[in-house]
């Protein structure tokens, strides 16, 4: 069995733990981390050392570098999870991979897909080609403004092209609900129209605070944590896309 990412504390990951043990009757091999935020690594220590944890070879060094920080931004973030994040360790995967990585569980195949930098930079999608099923983790999400403050936004657009040329039947996301692959042609149309609006303003020679003031996205204003998020993407487009260039 394989697990993709771990939730935000050890109790969430031991409720994961017993869920896959109920459902299987079987142990989990794999724990994969898709990325290195706080809400999907820090129930880590409940599958170590019985799983072999697994990521990218940039989410390693990213929790490695970060440490226990990562606890810190879980309990800024949710406040309300403080005293379940006081038993709450990072562990860092004993297992990093460059590029794709597959894993047969007996017969089923897991392609382990690298498609960073994008949400950040060491995103992977979990895809199971024999049940046309696919875990985007924060690549996609549903009816929910998405995380864009350490985000490569033109590369995450061309991720989800590849993620849609699967052409997968199940797409499942970390944050929203199950849905099919119309969830990611929405996420690539949010992604696109925010980013073209930032960059017209920004080529226009429209200072941030004025862009933060002026540019408004009704159509993603009622999803979401959108209140707090849209500023965020406003600032990282205008000011990530500048350097690059």
């Amino acid at each position: 069995m394989l697990v993709a990412d771990s939730m935000v504390t050890p109790g969430l990951a031991r409720q994961v733990k017993d869920a896959v043990r109920d459902l299987t009757g079987r142990p989990v091999r794999y724990l994969l981390n898709t990325h290195g935020d706080s809400d999907h690594i820090l129930g880590n220590q409940e599958f170590s050392p019985e799983s072999v944890l697994l990521s990218h070879r940039l989410t390693r060094e990213r929790l490695l570098k970060e440490g226990d920080s990562a606890i810190a931004a879980a309990r800024n973030a949710r406040p309300f999870l403080a005293p379940e994040l006081e038993q709450a360790r990072v562990v860092v995967p004993g297992v990093a991979f460059e590029g794709d990585l597959q894993i047969d569980l007996g017969g089923v195949m897991v392609e382990c897909i690298y498609l960073g930098p994008a949400h950040t930079p060491g995103d992977v999608a979990v895809w199971l080609p024999q049940r046309r099923v696919l875990f985007t983790a924060d690549l996609v999400f549903n009816r929910i403004f998405p995380v864009m403050r350490n985000a490569d936004v033109a590369n995450w657009i061309l991720a989800l092209d590849r993620l849609e040329a699967l052409e997968p039947d199940v797409v499942a996301v970390s944050h929203g609900d199950v849905g099919g692959r119309g969830l990611i042609r929405e996420m690539r149309e949010l992604l696109t129209t925010v980013r073209g609006r930032v960059l017209e303003a920004r080529d226009q020679g429209v200072p941030l605070a004025r862009v933060l003031e002026e540019v408004k996205f009704p159509a993603y204003e009622g999803l979401s944590k959108a209140e707090v998020r849209i500023p965020e993407a406003i600032q990282r487009i205008y000011q990530y896309e500048e350097v690059k260039a």
